[in-house]
């Protein structure tokens, strides 16, 4: 973090915001006005982290879907979008 990102912090912290800087979605995907955040995995035993949590449950929480995919997923691709999964909470 540089000072003026520590500033920002403090002064939305201060105005009563939660403010997120690490556990954001690995991907943030724009399809006309479709948006989806997703989270890749390399194997479907992968665990979100604690931070990565907090953040899909804060979305979620303003009806906004996090979606995890890992290959493991079986014959689908990362861009057949209907093979995303959302996370549960």
């Amino acid at each position: 973090s540089n000072k003026c990102e520590i500033d920002a912090i403090k002064h939305l912290l201060s105005k009563g915001y939660v403010v997120y800087k690490r556990g954001w979605p690995d991907l943030l995907a724009i399809k006309g006005k479709k948006v989806r955040f997703v989270e890749v995995k390399e194997t479907d035993h992968s665990h979100l982290s604690l931070r990565q949590r907090e953040v899909a449950s804060a979305l979620e929480k303003l009806d906004i879907k996090v979606e995890v995919w890992s290959p493991d997923d079986g014959d689908t691709r990362p861009w057949d979008w209907d093979i995303w999964y959302p996370y549960r909470g």
